[in-house]
């Protein structure tokens, strides 16, 4: 088979797509890992901070929530589990997990 030849340029543009490639799909062996288990950049890591932050903001979302109604007539209703999953629209389990969280922290 006659092999043509191929320009610098275009063997480095190969190149570069092989290697990001590699590291996208993880058969690189330094980025795939590094891509994934970073512990300040990888995708674990970003996962664990937006879990964080999510409960924070949900907690924080929570307090301003019953600070708002509270001395009110409604006040005692606002800081049940069926209220906020109308009102604030959350699913019963994570308004339960975020009642919680505000609690252990004396928040609530």
């Amino acid at each position: 088979m006659k092999q043509t030849a191929v320009s610098p340029a275009v063997e480095k543009e190969s190149r570069t797509i092989r290697s990001a490639t590699e590291v996208l799909t993880g058969t690189s062996k330094k980025g795939g890992l590094a891509l994934i288990f970073s512990p300040t950049q990888g995708m674990l890591a970003r996962m664990i901070q937006l879990q964080r932050q999510r409960l924070y903001f949900a907690t924080e979302t929570l307090v301003i929530h019953l600070n708002t109604h509270e001395n009110t007539n409604a006040g005692e209703n606002e800081g049940r589990i069926d209220h906020l999953t109308k009102e604030l629209r959350w699913k019963p389990d994570f308004a339960q997990r975020i009642v919680q969280n505000a609690l252990q922290k004396d928040m609530y």
